[in-house]
């Protein structure tokens, strides 16, 4: 229809009516295109929305990860040092003595590994969305936590023990039963849901009803010559763990506000 209104201008010489007609085209298609850009940009800032939401809340969860991880940690750092406090000391002679240590051994030996998910992040950049949410600085700061932090954290967090190796070698295998059966509560090592758990994770057990393999074992972790070493290297490896997961947790705070002040 415009079309024909114009050809009828210009074969009458009514320059006045192609002018008007003219711009009228050329106005809609500025209109339509800019129609079409302002839809691509808001198609482009919800993606981009939703894609940092999704990044925070990843890297909250490795907060919540981190935490309990460091709980967990203290509570077997605790353990190791009540050990050391008692290998190369004079025996206790209290009646719960063997006990206390065997479980104090058996605790400080244990070990619960972990890897930032980096499932978000992965996506995110096998898709080409991250400059969606960050810019070059927060794109090397995401990559340093993703990608280099958690190579080096399979480096500096050692997830295997001498001292591990050694005690649970000294400690009858009716013990290991009764701790599987009686007191390791392994429901607790859920990792979709980091923040479910109480703050103590090794309760007080009860000994076996036979202490003779409890006396045995006590004797046996009393006169290894190479625990205590084992011991110590095993504390300074606890140390180093609660001081990287600190670093870590802090590492994923930083990222989640300057996520947050980029919305």
């Amino acid at each position: 229809m415009i079309l024909r209104r114009i050809t009828d201008a210009f074969s009458k010489q009514d320059w006045f009516t192609v002018l008007i007609e003219t711009l009228i085209v050329v106005f809609g298609v500025f209109l339509g295109i800019q129609l079409g850009n302002w839809n691509d940009d808001r198609v482009l800032t919800s993606s981009a929305d939703q894609a940092r939401q999704e990044l925070i809340e990843d890297l909250r969860r490795d907060i919540a990860t981190f935490n309990v991880r460091r709980e967990f940690y203290a509570d077997v750092l605790t353990a190791a040092l009540n050990v050391e406090s008692q290998l190369g000391a004079p025996p206790n002679e209290g009646a719960d003595a063997p006990w206390l240590l065997v479980a104090d051994v058996h605790e400080a030996g244990f070990m619960w590994p972990l890897q930032p998910s980096g499932l978000v992040y992965r996506e995110l950049k096998n898709a080409g969305k991250l400059r969606l949410i960050a810019d070059a600085s927060l794109q090397k700061d995401l990559r340093d936590y993703y990608e280099d932090t958690s190579a080096e954290l399979g480096v500096t967090i050692q997830f295997e023990s001498d001292f591990r190796e050694s005690s649970r070698r000294l400690i009858d295998g009716a013990i290991h039963v009764h701790f599987g059966e009686k007191c390791d509560d392994f429901e607790l090592a859920e990792p979709s849901t980091p923040d479910a758990y109480d703050s103590e994770y090794f309760t007080t057990c009860a000994p076996p009803d036979d202490m003779s393999s409890v006396s045995n074992s006590y004797e046996r972790l009393l006169a290894a010559p190479d625990l205590a070493d084992d011991l110590r290297l095993r504390i300074s490896e606890i140390s180093q763990t609660l001081t990287f997961l600190s670093w870590m947790e802090t590492q994923a705070n930083d990222l989640v506000l300057e996520l947050e002040a980029d919305t």
